[in-house]
């Protein structure tokens, strides 16, 4: 069935009134009634799959639809196809038109609600039904990726459909499904994840069929081939992205300040003044691409021993006054280069006061290192400030890597290296800070002057 075409985009000329005709005639089409048969499937970007069931009396007939659930008798008309086109094309005083075009009968008055302008400009709902969003968290499936042996729910793993959408499982290993057209079919699943698997068919294919479906759950199992458990993604935007799109708990609820970070590396963690302390380098964040290159910080309290490591780490980022993540050793007299910092650990000085010590390097790109040397956290100004330049030669001694306290002969020593130790020196503020008193594992015996 077609309908007469929506008035061409001619304007009347300059000093001709405006009549209401003109005013309201609809740019875009021409609209026409979709082919169908009554219980027909189809989407409806406002009340999800439907039933196709009977066909408006407007001056374009429009189908009309109900939910698929036993016993549903509520009917309403359905937004898809051209219809849905002219709400998201059409501007809001010529949805008056559309009303016209579409909406005569007892069948939409809710969607009459959806359509009618508030003040000039979309409806909050309108917005969600012209972007094709779930109106509901029962229009979401829910994938869940879970281990076989523990039945811990999997995050990171990645699942590609056959024409390439690409998902990735949140930190409860959830995704929660919505695509118009997949729904209530059998979907094929490419799994991937490093370090656990699902089995190859035939053609050699690692991957499951689902059949998703609004409010229902499909349960997905990996065999776990590492060693390690994978537990959860620490740091990162929507780390419960889809546990919250359906509707779920999440296991943690955000710090005080969550530093508005998007993904970070290299952490660095050490125990100080009662509280874990943490030390990152690159951190990015969603409002530009370049981010935070001169190591982000954050605290969290220690953890209770029945604490489960899965439900991740609450951390309290040191911020700048826009609430993203701030420089911990800013050094704005030297602007140029990145500054990163490692071998972070504790002394006590020579009042016996605990200090926080790292060693920082700021560098120009990779391989170019511009200066280097030692740094002590100020507790007032919650930053590091470096305390002692070393010279570009030295290759060794200073904390690098990673620190571990260890006690022989009733002495205490701080061993650094990454992944194993092979520089130690005593665990003294004093220590610390001179070269000549570090001291390095080597193979050569004394009596081998040549090495």
């Amino acid at each position: 069935m077609q309908t007469p075409t929506a008035h061409p985009k001619a304007r009347p000329s300059r000093g001709v009134p405006r009549t209401d005709e003109d005013r309201f005639k609809l740019l875009f089409g021409p609209y026409r009634t979709p082919v169908f048969k009554y219980g027909d499937d189809a989407f409806c970007a406002l009340h999800g799959d439907v039933i196709l069931c009977g066909l408006t009396a407007a001056r374009l007939p429009w189908p009309i639809g109900k939910k698929r659930q036993k016993g549903s008798r509520a009917r309403s008309i359905v937004l898809y196809g051209a219809l849905a086109e002219a709400v998201r094309r059409e501007s809001a005083q010529r949805r008056i038109q559309m009303k016209l075009f579409f909406l005569t009968g007892p069948a939409i008055a809710g969607l009459c609600l959806v359509l009618t302008p508030v003040g000039g400009r979309q409806t909050p709902s309108l917005s969600r039904v012209a972007a094709g969003a779930p109106s509901r968290i029962g229009d979401y499936a829910e994938l869940r990726v879970i281990d076989a042996d523990t039945g811990r729910g999997l995050p990171l793993v990645e699942l590609e459909t056959v024409n390439r959408l690409h998902f990735v499982t949140d930190n409860t290993g959830r995704v929660a499904f919505h695509e118009p057209g997949l729904m209530r079919r059998q979907i094929f699943f490419t799994v991937r994840s490093h370090g656990y698997e699902v089995k190859k068919d035939g053609f050699g294919f690692s991957g499951v069929k689902v059949t998703p479906k609004p409010g229902q759950v499909s349960e997905i199992k990996l065999i776990r081939r590492n060693v390690a458990e994978r537990l959860c993604r620490l740091t990162g935007e929507g780390r419960y992205r889809d546990t919250l799109l359906l509707g779920h708990k999440v296991p943690l609820a955000d710090a005080p300040t969550p530093g508005q970070v998007a993904g970070q590396d290299s952490v660095q963690a050490v125990p100080y003044k009662g509280e874990v302390y943490w030390f990152w380098g690159d951190t990015t964040r969603m409002s530009y691409p370049l981010g935070l290159f001169r190591t982000a910080g954050a605290r969290t309290s220690f953890k209770p021993a029945n604490y489960d490591p899965a439900d991740g780490i609450a951390f309290d980022y040191f911020v700048d006054k826009s609430g993203f993540a701030r420089a911990m050793l800013p050094l704005p007299e030297r602007p140029e280069g990145v500054i990163w910092i490692d071998g972070v650990c504790t002394v006590p000085d020579e009042k016996g006061a605990e200090k926080l010590v790292a060693h920082y390097s700021r560098r120009k790109g990779m391989v170019k290192e511009l200066e280097h040397g030692l740094a002590v956290f100020n507790d007032e100004k919650k930053v590091f400030v470096a305390v002692k330049p070393l010279s570009l030669k030295e290759k060794w001694r200073f904390p690098a890597g990673r620190s571990v306290l260890h006690e022989e002969g009733g002495k205490k020593w701080l061993l650094f290296g990454n992944p194993a130790p092979t520089v130690r020196v005593r665990a003294t503020w004093v220590d610390l800070l001179d070269p000549h008193r570090y001291e390095a594992f080597t193979c050569a015996t004394a009596a081998d002057k040549a090495k």
